[in-house]
């Protein structure tokens, strides 16, 4: 147990993304695997999209809150100072 929480601490923060739809047993799974992360003090994100399945149902005819998924991912990553500035 030591040990886990030793290698938790030196990870990267964390954003992830879950589809409802892929089950809410994997969705509630990731929610404690989310809430250690916190405990630990991994700074960490999670964002539970209802109504979608595997790949979140990005395309161009989308338009539910998912289907901009790709782009708050990068907002988050140049946030966090991973990527530039996105203009």
């Amino acid at each position: 147990m030591l040990n886990q929480l030793s290698l938790l601490k030196t990870l990267h923060p964390l954003s992830w993304s879950v589809a409802m739809m892929i089950g809410p047993d994997i969705a509630e799974g990731i929610t404690s695997v989310y809430l250690r992360f916190r405990e630990v003090g991994v700074p960490a994100e999670l964002h539970i999209y209802t109504g979608v399945g595997h790949g979140f149902g990005i395309r161009a005819r989308n338009h539910t809150p998912s289907s901009t998924l790709a782009d708050r991912f990068g907002e988050w990553l140049a946030d966090r100072g991973f990527l530039g500035k996105i203009p």
